[in-house]
């Protein structure tokens, strides 16, 4: 068994991919799904030029951050700050119709929002999150604290508002929005018949695409960084149903994936605290993400993490093996890796 962390939208393909995974003959082997709070993010090529615009570069920086609106860039003691309003040009297009903060279908949600300089929040929302968190506290990899919930409600909201008015705008000028909230059956017939051209034309093609690599998962054929001649494909249609693009079962997934309570803002959870590494790991914030990982790895409940690492700040996918390899994967990244075929 594998842990994979990742992104709201890589979430999302991860567990549509789960819900249909014997038609898509593909079985990822995941025990522990971590999701992490974000607001947007940027390919590194716009994460480069944005920082080209300040007269910098990426590899000029120890690491970065996002608190109160600003990006921060960190040089030794220096801190450069960026307004984010600045970094909206560069947000990847396919950003801004994604309705979900706090990555609502993971066991375990992270991020800094609602917690205190040197601590995580951590929303637990799977029996299997909360079993693996409840454990790690009781053998001391972990410390738990309050949590403020009231600037995370926020961000949930100023999400999906944004995203809503968003996918208005699109509908307006004619664009296909086809992410939506369907059921199994629908989906399958929403499917039916589609192949590549259809997932190019209706989501790639209207700024819908999120390079997670659910179709580069499922098929061979595709390749996201370089989507092939539409004359080699394969007409099995595996992409279009893969892509959380083209639909998403949500209510369906939760119901199969939650026991908790459904909170308007954040979605399906059992229990949301403050908390931070006790074994010396230091991570973007509290550590939790990667003492999660050293704690499930370490009594056997997975056998790696698939992580996004990155060299120079370029995002790279790792499947980290060993207790080292995950702390040194630990800390964020902010631009996108295309995640999922590194699941198959």
């Amino acid at each position: 068994m594998r842990a994979v962390v990742g992104l709201p939208c890589q979430i999302e393909a991860i567990r549509k991919v789960e819900t249909f995974k014997k038609r898509l003959n593909v079985d990822t082997k995941l025990g522990l799904v971590i999701g992490l709070f974000c607001r947007e993010n940027w390919m590194f090529t716009c994460f480069k030029a944005l920082l080209e615009d300040f007269g910098e570069r990426p590899e000029n920086f120890d690491r970065f951050d996002i608190k109160k609106g600003k990006l921060l860039c960190y040089r030794g003691e220096e801190v450069l700050e960026i307004p984010l309003k600045y970094g909206k040009p560069y947000v990847r297009i396919g950003c801004r119709i994604c309705p979900d903060f706090s990555a609502e279908l993971a066991d375990v949600s992270v991020g800094s929002v609602g917690s205190e300089r040197g601590w995580s929040t951590v929303i637990i929302r799977s029996e299997r999150g909360m079993e693996i968190f409840t454990n790690a506290v009781r053998d001391g990899y972990l410390e738990v604290g309050e949590v403020n919930l009231k600037p995370l409600r926020k961000l949930c909201r100023d999400k999906r508002e944004s995203a809503l008015r968003e996918i208005e705008e699109r509908r307006k000028r004619g664009l296909k929005v086809l992410y939506e909230d369907l059921s199994v059956e629908e989906i399958l017939k929403r499917s039916e018949g589609k192949v590549f051209k259809d997932l190019l034309d209706e989501v790639v093609e209207q700024g819908a695409c999120t390079s997670c690599g659910a179709c580069e998962l499922v098929c061979d054929f595709v390749k996201v960084d370089s989507f092939p001649s539409i004359k080699t494909c394969q007409m099995r249609g595996l992409c279009y149903l893969a892509c959380p693009r083209t639909s998403l079962p949500k209510s369906e997934i939760e119901r199969s994936l939650f026991k908790g309570k459904r909170d308007e803002d954040f979605g399906y959870y059992l229990s949301v605290v403050s908390a931070r590494s006790k074994i010396g790991i230091r991570g973007q914030d509290g550590g939790v993400v990667t003492t999660l990982l050293v704690y499930a790895l370490e009594k056997g409940i997975i056998d790696s993490a698939v992580l996004v690492s990155h060299e120079n700040w370029r995002p790279i996918v790792k499947e980290c093996k060993s207790r080292s390899e995950i702390i040194s994967s630990s800390g964020s990244v902010y631009s996108y890796a295309t995640l999922l075929p590194h699941l198959g």
